[in-house]
């Protein structure tokens, strides 16, 4: 097999990630997610080991890793968005208030789904079908 080609099960993360992503050609746009979603609508990917959030492989790939007690928070509240432009670290408290703050709180949304509640930026970001 030549150098730099990995057999499909031993593909290194980041090429795994990278694969599921479709790539607007706008950098600042949110990436679209082409892999699993879990059952709260966040994207889900096989990092060799177990299924991990997209957006925490992503954020950790590109940026760097989390201390413990830290989370990874989307600023554009789109679930699915592996963007590292649009990935910030923080705490439990910091993704309270931001939910709090976009409207996507279950309490004082207005619009409400199976799959928890969505504000008018996440409704615009999300993929078709």
């Amino acid at each position: 097999m030549p150098r730099g080609v990995f057999p499909r099960r031993y593909r290194p993360v980041r090429v795994r990630l990278l694969e599921k992503v479709r790539m607007p050609p706008d950098p600042g746009a949110c990436w679209g997610w082409k892999g699993a979603v879990g059952g709260r609508g966040y994207a889900r990917l096989w990092d060799g080991h177990k299924a991990q959030y997209a957006h925490i492989v992503s954020y950790q790939l590109f940026i760097g890793r989390l201390a413990p007690g830290e989370l990874v928070r989307h600023t554009c509240n789109h679930r699915r968005c592996v963007n590292p432009r649009h990935l910030v670290k923080g705490n439990n408290a910091d993704n309270s208030a931001d939910m709090v703050q976009s409207g996507r709180s279950r309490i004082l949304s207005r619009q409400s789904t199976s799959r928890g509640s969505y504000s008018s930026a996440e409704k615009r970001c999300r993929e078709p079908g």
